[in-house]
């Protein structure tokens, strides 16, 4: 660090000094120790709190970045950190962090548990035709998962912190109340605790990768009569691509909350068509009326998303382990939804839409959040394309 001795005489100098940014150190022979104002702000943290210093806002960043690398340690990789942290509305104990980072998966899906039993349960088999099958489940699900394999992907991890005291964490960064957060609208927010030393959670196990293998040798093999095409990659593509579009049902227009409509648009993308007598239909222009299949999300047993899609037939309830993307979410706490974008066999993604312009693309699911996961159903026709 630069130092500059100046004899200082009077109030003047030293007001003049203390307003060009510098600290004023007292030393010997009356004269001052006048140290330039280095101190660089972390590029990577926007702090917009009011409630936290800059150096608490720091020292949090840090510690969360610890708290993800530990958890994930030998399975992704993290680069390009950046958190921004938010004051909680009407509620002063609490903080809002984001962080924001480039998210690698390092580990090989063939070596995750859950393809290790599929694995096992294929190498087991003897019959020509059983192996079959079951090599066609095992090459769609890697089919699935092998794209993301050392491919970055821009993440967002969402957390509420109840705000600790400087002292408290120069003591012990660790040493505080962590939830992760699910933004439903801008007022109401899904939380489930974070444990501590928490580790990683397999979507599926060993013993779960077998049980896939003998369900799809005891499934009957039925034809569906239903022409329609579902295409997952398109209605991720439209999830992206629009994710943090200003939304059409907003707190802004009074409109209420824009989720079910989202979800509803990014399936439509995927190839579900539109039914008018379904009530599942969009706005034919701004403002006007939509249907309510269409912009309802199920939770309030009145139609809804869900609903009309579970019975339809187009969707139906999975395991988490089983999510794929180009599904979608639904909170059974809540009113709210959302679409998958991404399983990459240990990690589920997704995009939503909101009451308010959302600022992130995708955002990580948490298996503590009471979520429900739909995939779109796999037809045995030549005509009906699945996941």
């Amino acid at each position: 660090m630069r130092k500059f001795k100046v004899l200082v005489s009077g109030c003047l100098a030293l007001s003049m000094v203390l307003s060009a940014g510098y600290v004023i150190v007292p030393a010997k022979n009356s004269k001052v120790t006048i140290q330039a104002n280095e101190v660089v702000k972390n590029k990577n943290i926007q702090n917009n709190s009011k409630r936290i210093s800059f150096d608490q806002a720091e020292l949090l960043f840090d510690d969360l970045k610890e708290k993800l690398e530990y958890k994930y340690q030998g399975v992704y990789q993290f680069d390009n950190f950046q958190a921004i942290f938010n004051d909680v509305e009407k509620d002063d104990e609490f903080i809002d962090v984001d962080i924001v980072v480039d998210m690698t998966l390092i580990r090989n899906p063939k070596e995750a548990p859950y393809v290790q039993g599929m694995i096992e349960a294929l190498n087991e088999l003897h019959d020509p035709q059983e192996k079959e099958v079951a090599q066609k489940e095992l090459d769609e699900y890697l089919a699935e998962v092998m794209p993301y394999y050392n491919v970055p992907d821009i993440t967002t991890f969402s957390y509420r912190i109840k705000v600790p005291s400087v002292a408290i964490l120069k003591e012990d960064s660790s040493n505080y109340e962590m939830f992760y957060r699910a933004d439903i609208t801008d007022e109401v927010v899904d939380l489930a605790k974070v444990p501590e030393n928490e580790v990683l959670e397999e979507l599926g196990t060993e013993e779960d990768g077998e049980q896939k293998i003998a369900r799809a040798l005891n499934e009957e093999k039925t034809v569906s009569e239903r022409a329609v095409t579902y295409s997952a990659a398109n209605a991720v593509a439209y999830a992206k691509n629009h994710a943090t579009d200003e939304p059409e049902f907003s707190k802004a227009n009074g409109m209420g909350s824009d989720c079910a409509n989202f979800v509803s648009k990014c399936i439509n993308a995927g190839g579900i068509p539109v039914d008018k007598a379904g009530k599942w239909y969009p706005s034919p222009s701004k403002g006007s009326y939509v249907g309510e299949n269409w912009m309802r999300t199920g939770y309030y047993d009145n139609g809804g998303v869900k609903t009309y899609m579970t019975n339809k037939g187009y969707f139906k309830k999975v395991a988490k382990k089983s999510a794929k993307k180009g599904g979608f979410m639904f909170w059974n706490n809540t009113s709210h939804v959302a679409l998958v974008v991404c399983n990459d066999g240990t990690t589920i993604k997704y995009s939503q839409h909101s009451n308010v312009k959302q600022s992130q693309v995708t955002k990580t699911y948490s298996s503590n959040l009471d979520v429900d996961f739909y995939n779109c159903t796999k037809y045995m026709n030549s005509n009906i394309s699945s996941f």
